[in-house]
């Protein structure tokens, strides 16, 4: 009788033992079929990138955003949403575009009176009125999220094919005004080689007060 109790704890040792290697071995497996880039993706979930929708930010989307990138141009939406898609689809993070209604038509109200008493009024030289678009990755609950600051050094290193310049998506000139800013603030030594997004940076979500 003590033979066959002895002799059924070695077997369930052995079932056991064997589920602990087959297991190590899964997630040995699993490791090793994983592209190296993915761990520098702080999102573990898939994000959706679906090209038939607009991906436009709102309040829900969190009181800390990450300002990845705006845009000016006559091509500013499609841009901004360009980068939104691939940002979703390529790097996995949650990004969302803003529009930016800039008005310089409308006169303000300048420095002294004039000569009737009443504050001055002065205008733009250039009045024009334009929209710009930003992108921003977000869903952030707090300024010093850990996750947010993973997520902000994936897009200062990132190199977005939609902003690459080799891609002519994102012309040389606008390449280049980019670099000069950078040279002009130091941030082109050795330990800063970032990409178009290096200026990347945490901030409210502009639709929260």
């Amino acid at each position: 009788m003590r033979r066959r109790r002895c002799t059924f704890v070695r077997q369930v040792r052995f079932v056991l033992l064997s589920l602990v290697v087959i297991g190590m071995l899964t997630g040995s497996a699993a490791a090793l079929a994983a592209p190296p880039w993915q761990s520098l993706i702080p999102f573990k979930r898939r994000v959706e990138a679906d090209p038939n929708k607009t991906y436009t930010l709102t309040e829900d989307h969190g009181p800390w955003m990450i300002l990845a990138a705006t845009f000016t141009s006559m091509q500013a939406e499609k841009e901004a949403r360009d980068l939104v898609l691939e940002m979703r689809s390529r790097y996995n993070v949650p990004a969302y575009m803003h529009e930016q209604v800039y008005d310089f038509t409308e006169p303000v109200e300048g420095r002294g009176v004039d000569r009737y008493g009443r504050p001055k009024k002065m205008r733009y030289v250039n009045a024009t009125k334009f929209s710009g678009y930003a992108v921003l990755v977000g869903e952030y609950e707090t300024f010093d999220d850990p996750q947010a600051q993973k997520t902000l050094d994936t897009i200062k290193a990132s190199m977005p094919r939609s902003l690459n310049p080799e891609t002519g998506k994102w012309t040389i000139q606008r390449w280049k005004v980019v670099q000069k800013l950078r040279d002009q603030m130091n941030m082109n030594d050795e330990r800063d080689q970032r990409g178009p997004l290096g200026a990347a940076f945490i901030t409210r979500n502009p639709l929260l007060p």
